[in-house]
Parts: C-alpha cells; structure tokens; sequence
C-alpha cells in the first residue's frame, strides 16, 4: 500500500473520529435522550428530549440503554454536565420558608417590598405588610396577620399557664378545711344568748317525788318534791293529760314534736319554782324521757292508775306573750330517778 493510501485512510479514521467527539458533546448540551435508546456509559444521567426526566445509562446483561430514573417537576438541566432536576427550593431573593407544622407567624418573619414578587410556590406580596408564608397560601386581608399577632399574644396565656402553678394555691385552699376552725365559731353565734361561763356545762339537780300525785279536781295532778330548789317559796311538780285518746301501757315521748312546747304539749310534765302567789320564778318542761299510764284493774270499784315516768330531766323555759315556749340553751335543769311510779289520785 502507498503512503499516500495511508495518509488517506488515517484521515479519514481522524475525520470520522473528531465528528464522533463533536456529535457527543453537541448531544450532551441539547440533551434529546430518549428512554429506551442505546448509550455508551453505565450509570450517566441526562435529561431526557422532553427536559422533565432524568434518564440513567443501565445495563441488561448485554446493552446499554436510556432508562427512567426521576421525574422533575421544575424540569430537568444539564447545567453541571449531568442530568439533574431543577431544584424546587427558593431562590437566595425568596423569604425563608417557616415550618409546616408551625401555625404561628411571628414578628421576625421576613417582608418583601410591594413590587416584589415571591419565586416559587410562595404567594405574591403585595403589601410591606404581608407574611411570606409557605404552601401558596394567599394573604387577602392584611389584618390577618394582626390577627396571626394575636396569637403571638395568645402565646402569653400559656406564659399565663404558671397561673396553672399558682393554682398550687387551690391545693393551699386545703386551709379551707381549717375552716372547720369556722364550726368552732357556733360557740360565736351562741354568745348572743350565753356567755362564756355559760359554755360551762351545768349540772342537773335531782329531785325526788312522794308516791301519789293529787288530783286538783280537772284531772291535773300535782305534789312538792325535795330539796327544794329555789328559794324558800313553794316549788311544785305538775302532771295533766290534754290527749283525749290516750292508751293505756304506751310509753309517749316527752320533749319532742307537740311535747316540746308547753302550749301545745299533750302530756304536760311540769316544774314552777318559787312560786310567788302570781307567777313562778323559774319554770321547766320535761326536754327527755317518756311518761307511761298503767291501769291495775282490781276491785269492785275499779283499778287505780298509775303514772310510770322513765329517764325524764327538766329544763329550764322562756314562755312569750302567746303561751308558747323554748328550752334556755343551756339552762338549769332537774332530773327524776330513772323510774318512777305514782298513783294519780281521781277527782
């Protein structure tokens, strides 16, 4: 072979190579891969012809070829000689993005001038006033954002939250138990009828009653009964029955519902001391026990009956203009033996 047919065919091998080069780099800056073509190099990335994928060199064993590897949505560049997607994140210009979770707009968030437009997904400012918020979020009114200030403030209430710590104070509201304290103070509302040597506790007077009760010729029964416990006047016990149906062998209470007032008393079981030939001194009603009548049916003539009185004490009455009265709180008091029996003298 010639030298001038080498010089020939090593041009043309240098030819088809240097259009082999140029034809590779013209591909890499416009791109126009298409998945599916034939490529050279395992695991090179370019943008695809459309410029919204990402297309990666594989391999099946054999053949290289252009596989899908990413889709871009803000599209694909070539910029750094490799397929890449645009990257969707802001611009150095666009407000730094708050978190999505954070609800609250605070006062360092960035403003833009009114003629600035955000780049990206964050919403046009139009107003120095305006919050750049993320997530396209469109401000129409610009007191929303005092309102978003608002919550700023509302933040404050949580600060207010260590109320919640002074609510320690509540627990401290146990001192309203001592209040109990309080209930001790009934001794206080008492002192407008006692004072305090009143407080004291008073010991009842035991009396002892004769056997018979005389009959004043209305079914009232009466005697004098030892010591005497006033001065040197007449002291007088007193029994009349104001029940029309009573029974016999019934023991009725004394001191309570209608026997408590001595105007309205059914059984009316009575002390007067120092009787002064108009009015008694001290006068007493029977506060407790319980008074039983017993017929003993013997003889011709009929049975006597009698007077069982149990457990009964006497306290000391007021009596108002109306005949009604009350027992002094603690006031003087008598007290029969636990059992008496006197037979009540007939008319």
């Amino acid at each position: 072979m010639s030298s001038r047919s080498i010089s020939a065919m090593v041009m043309t091998i240098f030819g088809a190579m240097t259009w082999f080069v140029i034809s590779s780099c013209s591909l890499e800056e416009t791109a126009g891969y298409i998945a599916g073509d034939y490529c050279v190099e395992e695991g090179l990335r370019v943008c695809d012809d459309s410029f919204t994928v990402v297309l990666l060199c594989v391999s099946d064993g054999t053949t290289l070829f252009w596989q899908p590897d990413e889709e871009c949505a803000k599209g694909c560049t070539m910029d750094s000689g490799i397929g890449a997607c645009i990257d969707p994140s802001p611009t150095d210009k666009d407000s730094p993005a708050l978190p999505e979770s954070d609800p609250v707009v605070t006062d360092d968030t960035v403003t833009m001038p009114e003629t600035e437009t955000v780049v990206g997904d964050d919403a046009t400012i139009e107003t120095e006033d305006d919050i750049v918020v993320q997530d396209d979020a469109e401000i129409t009114d610009d007191t929303g954002t005092t309102d978003d200030d608002t919550v700023t403030d509302d933040g404050t209430v949580t600060d207010d939250g260590t109320v919640t710590d002074d609510g320690a104070v509540t627990d401290d509201g146990n001192i309203t138990d001592d209040a109990v304290v309080t209930d001790d103070g009934a001794v206080t509302d008492e002192d407008g009828l006692i004072t305090d040597a009143d407080n004291a506790p008073v010991t009842c007077t035991n009396i002892t009653l004769p056997g018979t009760l005389d009959n004043d010729g209305s079914n009232g029964f009466f005697a004098s009964y030892t010591p005497n416990t006033g001065s040197t006047a007449d002291d007088q016990f007193q029994f009349t029955i104001y029940d029309e149906n009573y029974q016999f062998d019934i023991a009725y209470s004394l001191g309570v519902g209608d026997n408590a007032n001595l105007k309205t008393c059914k059984y009316y079981v009575f002390v007067g001391e120092d009787w002064s030939g108009s009015a008694w001194g001290k006068r007493f009603l029977a506060e407790t026990g319980t008074i039983t009548l017993v017929e003993d049916s013997g003889g011709c003539s009929g049975g006597d009956v009698y007077a069982e009185f149990d457990n009964v004490t006497l306290r000391e009455i007021t009596v108002d203009g109306d005949g009604n009265s009350t027992f002094v709180p603690n006031g003087a008091c008598l007290t029969l033996p636990t059992h008496v029996e006197m037979l009540l003298t007939p008319a």
